[in-house]
């Protein structure tokens, strides 16, 4: 008598999976079960070969022929723009293409709108600074910029190689430049500022009003007063003292019986206290 195991699964009604026959030592499939098994194995190898695809893509961004410093060259074109580039255009080119002004309807000030250029084409080729109105016109050929006066021969020559590398403009073609110098330049000027000076304790000036002097900030004050020829105010009296004080505490004027107590009280420290 056949022996026969029979497996499970959702298939046909009345049909089976997989019976084994031990007569014959085989596993005999329906030709359901054989479909199925069939497009689960292609499903795998499309898996497999997917994943091995992600793994070669981002290997092939990076191929072999690349050329080696690729960074350290962008680097130093990055450099190159913020040290030299940059300033120029900010000193010389932003007057007249820049946020507030645009003289021919060109800007200057991001490599997007130097690239739509204005009403004479794009500003420059990138690469190509034969082809480059901003090569052409920084060279007073058939136009003249900037118009008060011509670069010198090494800005001129520092723009044109700007061009001949590509018009590298760190932080992308939106990039809008910013007034920034190469550099930080301090001017004795700067240095004397007050905020920049060291902490000391100054002697307290004289003053014609030294009676009126209960501390140390009162003779500045009645210092910077004697200077612009002006007097103090009045001194104030208890009752405006503590409704002063009371305002600034709570925001609200003081009680009948703290006025009273407050004026009554002749010690020396009472608006302390």
């Amino acid at each position: 008598m056949t022996e026969r195991r029979v497996g499970r699964s959702l298939l046909l009604p009345g049909e089976r999976c997989g019976v084994y026959d031990s007569q014959q030592s085989h596993l005999r499939l329906p030709p359901t079960c054989f479909l199925v098994f069939t497009c689960m194995f292609r499903l795998l190898l499309s898996i497999v070969a997917l994943v091995l695809a992600a793994g070669v893509m981002p290997r092939a961004a990076v191929s072999d022929d690349a050329p080696a410093g690729t960074s350290e060259q962008a680097q130093s074109h990055a450099k190159f723009f913020e040290t030299k580039v940059r300033p120029l255009l900010v000193e010389r080119c932003h007057k007249c293409h820049g946020q507030n002004k645009q003289q021919g309807s060109l800007r200057l000030d991001s490599r997007a709108a130097a690239l739509a250029g204005g009403e004479t084409g794009p500003a420059f080729i990138a690469g190509d600074p034969e082809k480059s109105l901003l090569v052409e016109a920084i060279n007073y050929r058939s136009l003249e910029m900037p118009p008060d006066a011509k670069l010198k021969p090494d800005e001129i020559a520092l723009l044109t190689e700007w061009v001949k590398l590509g018009a590298p403009w760190p932080g992308g073609d939106d990039a809008a430049l910013q007034p920034r110098k190469p550099g930080l330049a301090v001017t004795d000027e700067d240095r004397r500022y007050w905020a920049f000076q060291p902490i000391s304790r100054p002697a307290a000036p004289p003053t014609t009003a030294q009676e009126r002097a209960r501390n140390s900030i009162d003779h500045f004050v009645l210092a910077a007063l004697d200077a612009k020829g002006l007097a103090p105010s009045p001194e104030a009296t208890r009752r405006e003292l503590m409704r002063r004080a009371s305002f600034d505490l709570t925001g609200l004027p003081p009680g009948f019986e703290d006025v009273a107590a407050y004026v009554a009280d002749e010690a020396p420290d009472a608006y302390e206290r």
